[in-house]
Formats: structure tokens, sequence, C-alpha cells
């Protein structure tokens, strides 16, 4: 029994169980032109070696496989990449940062905003820090006074933020499928120790500006002065900056929000290209319940050299057309290389006759059966769909689609081509308007669709049920006819279209979600920050404001006054905030 392990590299975070890899004897025997690689590789590099030297020593062992089986490894490579970075990777690396970037910019805007509302508040304390320097309290004590007063602050705020922080873990655990080490995710000592130094650095940022402010020598003469006010053009200068800042961050802030927000729209408007309601997707690897009695399935012809293996497609065919006239299903098939969405595609080498493709031409390929474009619901554009009789042509149809065309036969007519895939030939039915392949998001590729009658060996493939009502009253019929027909196979990942499309698109929503829930809060913060500066600066204006009024000035022009200064510190704040809004679209 192995201790918990929520990720393991080439193996994902769903492994309950580890079993010896034992190829049978089926799989021992090669198809010429036939290839798949599957298999990830794990290793512990040597005390000192280098991850550069374990490079060049996989290097010189692919060489050297490529020379001895060249038909199979012609074209392949090794590439030795440290483990964190294969279960990382790029694209959890910028979500990532997009995620620390977000809350560093909320962590700013909430220091200035605090940082704003102390020094407005100077006056209050102008006295005591005057009473204290005359009594002999040194600048350096009364500075460390005010700043240990603002780290007590701020690591308050810290210790009521473990509260949150524990139910945004929770959150994240269970909102969030597919993060890496996600459930690793803890209130352990690291995250504490950051924090601590976060609230550290925060307290410090906050409280050096008011604590140098408030201790310079000039408070020391208010006694003898008689000042009511402490606040001169050097304090009102630098509180005016940070209410600028503040609102250029809470622009930025908008602004990224907005633009993540305009990605899942983006997305969440794209057209697959056929309808993906009441349709349902099964697994299912009719190998796997046979190998008890030697049996596997082969698609196609057996291996060159081998004792023929018996052949389960026809019973999978079967369970198609079995479930084609179940009730409440209008159309069912049989798919071996990924169903539409399904993240991953199968290529196969590509040759046409009459032209020359280079030797590492490869095309996305399926081998599908006859009802396969009835369940998308696409009709052909030219050409026509497969039938039951091209099960007994002596060379297998296979369909293609408009990107297809638009790359090999621009121009031209494929109907009546011969393509090659993988060394066998293939004639040209049809052609199909495209529709979106493994990743709703991608460009479309170039497709070729055979026949499952007469393709290349596989070993498992999913079910594509179109329904007449909801798919999963139907599913029950499903699984019977599956179990009848191959006893102990269970079907695998069994899922709606829709619950696939929504897995594609659930890390922008998530995204949007994240970033509007920044962009609110440094909104709310901006707005608390700079309401409070000014309306403490109308409370200390008001013997000013009260003389004004005394020598005639209007309410309107003593609002007229104050929006204007109000307008003006916002104006800026913007004019920032477009600025770095300009940056990040720029990056966009």
């Amino acid at each position: 029994v192995l201790p918990p392990m929520s990720y393991v590299p080439g193996a994902g975070a769903a492994t309950d169980a580890w079993v010896p890899l034992v190829f049978p004897e089926s799989e021992r025997l090669r198809t010429p032109g036939v290839s798949s690689s599957y298999l990830t590789v794990i290793g512990r590099l040597r005390a000192g070696t280098t991850l550069e030297a374990a490079q060049t020593e996989m290097d010189a062992v692919a060489a050297r496989l490529r020379m001895a089986y060249s038909e199979w490894n012609g074209g392949s490579h090794v590439r030795v990449v440290p483990a964190l970075d294969d279960v990382v990777g790029e694209e959890w690396s910028a979500w990532l940062w997009m995620i620390f970037g977000g809350a560093a910019c909320v962590l700013l805007i909430a220091c200035v905003n605090v940082a704003v509302l102390q020094l407005t508040r100077a006056d209050s304390r102008a006295h005591e820090m005057s009473v204290r320097a005359v009594l002999g309290g040194g600048r350096v004590r009364l500075f460390r006074q005010l700043l240990v007063e603002n780290l007590l602050l701020t690591l308050v705020g810290a210790v009521a933020s473990l509260v949150v922080a524990s139910w945004g873990i929770d959150l994240l655990q269970t909102a969030i499928v597919g993060l890496p080490r996600v459930a690793e995710a803890a209130l352990d000592v690291r995250v504490l120790g950051v924090m601590a130094l976060a609230a550290t650095l925060c307290g410090l940022a906050v409280g050096v500006a008011p604590a140098w402010y408030l201790t310079s020598p000039r408070v020391a003469r208010l006694l003898h002065d008689g000042a009511r006010t402490v606040a001169g053009r050097s304090g009102r200068g630098l509180t005016r900056a940070l209410v600028v800042a503040e609102v250029a961050l809470a622009m930025v802030l908008l602004v990224a929000a907005t633009l993540w927000t305009r990605s899942l729209v983006a997305v969440l408007t794209i057209d697959p290209r056929f309808a993906t309601e009441r349709l349902l997707t099964a697994g299912l690897s009719p190998a796997q319940g046979s190998q008890r009695v030697g049996m596997s399935i082969a698609i196609g012809v057996p291996a060159g050299g081998g004792a023929a293996v018996p052949d389960v497609l026809p019973r999978v065919l079967d369970l198609v057309d079995r479930l084609s006239q179940a009730p409440g299903i209008a159309h069912a098939a049989f798919v071996v290389g990924g169903t539409p969405l399904a993240g991953s595609v199968m290529r196969m080498d590509l040759s046409l006759a009459g032209r020359s493709l280079g030797e590492d031409a490869v095309v996305v390929t399926r081998f599908v059966s006859e009802g396969y474009f009835s369940v998308l619901g696409v009709v052909p554009s030219s050409g026509r769909a497969f039938a039951m009789a091209d099960r007994r042509r002596a060379i297998p149809p296979a369909v293609v689609n408009t990107a297809f065309v638009r790359e090999y036969f621009e121009g031209e007519s494929p109907l009546g081509r011969t393509l090659a895939l993988s060394g066998r030939d293939y004639e040209i039915v049809g052609v199909v308007p495209d529709v979106r392949g493994a990743q709703i998001e991608r460009p479309i590729d170039p497709e070729v669709n055979a026949l499952l009658a007469t393709g290349s060996r596989q070993r498992s493939g999913q079910l594509l049920v179109r329904t007449t009502a909801d798919p999963l009253v139907v599913l029950p019929v499903i699984k019977a006819a599956a179990a009848e027909t191959f006893p102990g196979v269970p079907l695998r990942r069994v899922q709606t279209m829709v619950e696939m499309l929504d897995e594609q698109t659930q890390w922008r929503r998530f995204d949007a979600w994240v970033a509007g829930l920044f962009g609110a809060l440094g909104l709310v913060i901006a707005a608390v920050g700079v309401y409070g500066t000014l309306a403490y600066g109308i409370e200390r204006r008001i013997r000013e404001i009260g003389v004004r009024m005394a020598l005639g000035a209007t309410p309107t022009a003593v609002v007229r006054l104050v929006g204007a200064e109000t307008g003006a510190l916002l104006t800026a704040g913007l004019a920032a905030g477009a600025v770095g809004a300009s940056w990040l679209l720029a990056g966009y």
C-alpha cells in the first residue's frame, strides 16, 4: 500500500491502483507502417548529473533507436524535462502568475489605501507627537513607535485573513478539476511564513510615509506656533499622489477583468459546428474483456507474420446497430481516435498518390462506423457519407473535411482520389464541413475519417449516441446493451457533449470569475479610500468653507470647488490607469 500521492508524472491525478506493465502476445506483433507513442518514461537523475547531460545521453539513445527501427522510430526524438515542468507546465505557470499578480495588485491597493487614510488623519496625532518630542522623544524612537503600531495593525489583519484563506482553499479544491497538486494545498508552515513576511512588508510600507511625516522637525514647533493642522503642501501632495496611484491600480484591475471576461465570451460563442445537445459519449475497450480468453480487438488485418487473433469488431458494430434501433436513441456510432472535443486526437502518416508531402506528413485521423456523421448531424458538402455496402469494398472509403481539401486539393475535387494512412490505401468518397476538433479553441486541422470496417489495429474507442430525450435517461439502455455484448467490460468516462464542452471552458469561466473578483475588490477598496480621504479633507476645511460662505460663497460654488479638486484627482488616476491598461492591452 503506497502513501497518498496527489499527482505522479505521466500517471495523472486519478490513479487508484498500480499494476505491472505486461504486453499481451498480440501487442508484441508489429504492423508495418503503424506506430503509437503513448508511454511516459520517468527517472531520477544520478547525483551530480545535469539535465543537459541527461538530454545528451538520451539523444544518443534515440539516435540508435531510429537506426535500429527506422520504420517506426524514423522521426522520433526524446526530450528530457524536469518533473515539475511536466506537472505544472507553461499553461499552469501562466495561470498561477495571473492569480498571484491579481492578488498582489489588490494587496497593493489596500496598502496604498491605508497609507492615504493615515496621512489624511495626521492632524489628529500631530499634537501627541509634538508633546512626545518636547518631552525628549527622539525622532528615531517616535518613528519606531509608529512603525510598530502599523505592524500590529497589519498582523491583526493577516490573522483575520486566515479564516478567509481556509474557506478559499476549500472552494479551490472543490471547484477546480485538474489543477495539479491542488489536494496538497493547505495552510502549512510555509504559507504562514509567507503571510507573516507579507504582513511585515505591508506594515512597513504603510507606516513609513506617515511616520516620516509625523516625526519631521516641523511637528515639534507646533506648540510654539499654535498651528491647528500639520497638513502642508508636501503632505497634501503625497496624499494626492497616493490617491492617484490607488485609482490607477483599480482601473488596471478592472481592465484585466474585462479582458478575461471578453475572452470567456469569445470562447463561449465559438460554434462547434455540430449539435452538442442530447449527445452522449462513453469509452469502450472490448479487448480488455476479451483478453481473459486470449482475444484482442483487431480492426483490419492481423500483423504480418503473426497468428491471426479473433476479431471483435463485428460485435462492436452489432452493438452500434442495436443501439441505433433502441427506444430513445436516434443514431449511434463507434469512434476510434477521439470524438470532437475529446481533448486528444490520433495522427497517422499521410501520403497522396502523385504528390510529395515529405516524410513527416501526418494528418488527424478517425476510424468511425457508418452512422458517425448522422450522429453529429453533419451532411456532406460533396460526395457522400459511409454506407453499409462500404464494408465489403476492396479499398476502404474515407471522408475528409473542408480543411483537408483546402490544404491538399485547393481548386480540385478530391472525390475518387486515393490517400494512404501509414501505408494503407483509402479512397475519398465525400467531403464534410469542418467541425471543431479536440479543443474548442484550437484551429480546425485537416482530418480524415476512415470507415471502421477496415482500419488499423486499435484497442479502444468511444460510443457516440444521439438521443431523442435526456441522455442520462437513456443511459441505462446503453449500459445494458454494452454489458450484454461485452460482459465484464465497463463503459468509461460517460459524458454528454455539453459536459465535455463545459470542461474545456471551465478555466475561462474561473479566470473571468477570479479577475472579476479582484477587479471588484480593487474598486471597492479604492472607492473607500478615496471617499475617506475626501471626507476627512472636507472635515479639515470646515473653517475655510465657513469663511468662504460668510464672504458670500454659495453652496453651489463650494460643491463646485470640492468637485473640481476631486475630479482632478480622479482624472489623473484614470489617465495613469489608462497608460497601465494600454501596456496590458499591448501584451494581451
